[in-house]
C-alpha cells in the first residue's frame, strides 16, 4: 500500500515536470549528470540507497520517455503537424508528450 502511494506521488511529480519546458530541462540536466556529462559541475552524491534507487528509476523512466518521443508513432504524429492549424499543433505536441508519459507510467507500475 505504501508503495502505491509512493508510485502515485512519483507519477504526479513526473507529470508536473513533463508538463512544462522548465521541468523537462531539469530532468534532462539530472539525466545528463547521471550519464557522466559535466562531471566537474556534478554535485556531491549522497550514499542514501533510497535516493540512489530513485535516481536510477528516474533515469530509466526518462530514457523510456525519450525513446517513446522518438518512436515511429511520435514521428507519424509530428509528420501531420504541417497540415494542422497552430492550435491543433499544440495539441499534437501534447499528444506526443502523453505518448511518452504512457510509457513512463507503464514502467513505474512494473517497478
Amino acid at each position: 500500500m505504501a508503495d502505491e502511494l509512493d508510485l502515485s506521488g512519483a507519477v504526479d511529480m513526473l507529470k508536473n515536470m513533463l508538463s512544462n519546458e522548465e521541468g523537462q530541462q531539469q530532468i534532462q540536466n539530472i539525466v545528463s549528470m547521471l550519464g557522466g556529462e559535466n562531471q566537474a559541475e556534478q554535485p556531491k552524491k549522497t550514499n542514501d540507497p533510497d535516493n540512489i534507487e530513485m535516481i536510477m528509476k528516474l533515469q530509466k523512466v526518462m530514457s523510456i520517455v525519450n525513446d517513446a518521443e522518438n518512436s515511429r508513432q511520435a514521428a507519424f504524429l509530428r509528420s501531420l503537424a504541417p497540415l494542422l492549424k497552430p492550435e491543433r499543433r499544440d495539441k499534437l505536441n501534447k499528444a506526443v508528450r502523453l505518448l511518452g508519459m504512457g510509457k513512463a507510467i507503464e514502467v513505474l507500475k512494473q517497478t
